[in-house]
């Protein structure tokens, strides 16, 4: 966790703009930060910030996490792509081919051999739940951090895939994890177009 500071960083906190945060909510990152910070809420926990978002302020659940990270990393208390499970990052791929080709392309070993390039020859990761054509859930060949990897349906012929790689340790994992997981999805979309 790193020091809370004075130094409000607003311009694109929690990843959305301030613009975005003002349609959404009504308050611009600097009226949140203010207005939180007449809560008291720089010693306040996460949960009880979103209660405060939520309930004072009539903001929907998504929307109240959102401001409190926006919070959280505005003030120093968050680093980005920090969670409280740890760091977490996401990555997307369009491809043109259908869903279930791209989901085949990881749930199956002999197929995921030819893209999928694992960290340090580390073996195989174990699918905890996959829910066909839609989702997989994934604890990660480190047997420590998971992948949620969702699959959506674009067209007859184009699905995208997202990957998220959760329960990082640090802000550096999560760089060299965002690096890995696009160059991959190259492999994958590489591999799949030209069949």
């Amino acid at each position: 966790m790193i020091k809370p500071t004075t130094k409000i960083k607003t311009a694109n906190t929690a990843g959305i703009s301030d613009e975005a945060v003002h349609a959404k909510t009504g308050k611009t990152w600097p009226q949140w930060i203010k207005t939180l910070d007449s809560h008291g809420a720089i010693k306040l926990t996460h949960k009880e910030i979103v209660a405060i978002v939520h309930d004072e302020y009539d903001i929907g659940p998504w929307w109240s996490q959102m401001v409190t990270v926006g919070y959280e990393q505005g003030k120093g208390l968050r680093d980005m792509h920090e969670k409280s499970g740890g760091f977490e990052v996401s990555v997307s791929k369009t491809i043109t081919t259908p869903i279930d080709v791209a989901f085949k392309a990881f749930k199956n070993p002999r197929t995921r051999i030819r893209w999928l390039e694992l960290p340090n020859g580390k073996g195989e990761f174990e699918i905890r739940k996959a829910t066909t054509d839609k989702s997989m859930r994934i604890t990660w060949v480190d047997c420590v951090t998971h992948l949620n990897i969702n699959f959506w349906d674009k067209s007859e012929a184009k699905c995208q895939v997202v990957v998220q790689h959760t329960k990082l340790k640090t802000a550096k994992q999560t760089d060299n994890q965002k690096v890995y997981w696009k160059e991959q999805l190259a492999g994958l979309k590489s591999m799949l177009e030209k069949q």
